[in-house]
């Protein structure tokens, strides 16, 4: 049965953003990629090593003033499972965000939305904060894989099964490198944050 309430709720934020900006083509949605790292060498006593080295990462979305992401939560499965899922999409406030990463390295693709396209992905993170489509899984759905599949819900990106998501966008770099080919023909703006020379940085 359909919730009234989600279409309360789309419709505030349709005729909020409406308000706001006086047009209609005057929203976006950033990508956030942040970039995977290890130690420098002359920091290696300082300096932790992170998840996944130098091909980890993290994508995350921003819509408003907030930024989504997919997490393990509890651990992770190394194939998917139906039941006892670990994972969950996570909401954090913009500022906290900026404050998180600013000695890391970072490539932001800001895309122009409509207001009927900002208040439909708005209404997605929602629900999947609500419940978690998926599991986190190392051989499946993980940050890069689940925002290509927002991506591909919302028609940014060609829309694909979730196992050939999982393939194509097996880490963060590889669905990045698809947006810089579209940000190009699409033009998009792109904006690059330069990390702490005391990590060694992921390259494109």
């Amino acid at each position: 049965m359909i919730n009234p309430v989600n279409y309360i709720i789309s419709g505030l934020i349709l005729f909020s953003a409406s308000c706001c900006t006086g047009q209609n083509d005057s929203l976006f949605i950033k990508v956030h990629f942040l970039y995977g790292s290890k130690p420098a060498k002359e920091y290696k006593q300082v300096e932790n090593k992170w998840f996944g080295g130098i091909h980890g990462g993290h994508v995350s979305l921003e819509i408003g003033d907030s930024i989504y992401g997919f997490v393990p939560s509890g651990g992770f499965h190394v194939f998917p499972k139906k039941k006892n899922r670990k994972s969950t999409f996570t909401i954090a406030l913009l500022e906290r965000w900026k404050k998180d990463t600013a000695n890391m390295k970072y490539t932001t693709f800001i895309i122009p939305v409509d207001s009927l396209m900002f208040a439909e992905i708005y209404q997605t993170n929602q629900t999947y904060i609500k419940r978690t489509p998926y599991d986190y899984a190392f051989f499946g759905m993980r940050c890069a894989a689940a925002t290509g599949d927002i991506l591909g819900t919302h028609g940014f990106i060609k829309k694909r099964g979730r196992f050939r998501n999982t393939c194509k966008f097996f880490y963060p770099k590889r669905l990045r490198k698809k947006l810089f080919k579209i940000a190009e023909e699409e033009s998009w703006t792109i904006v690059s944050h330069g990390g702490t020379v005391r990590r060694k940085w992921e390259k494109d």
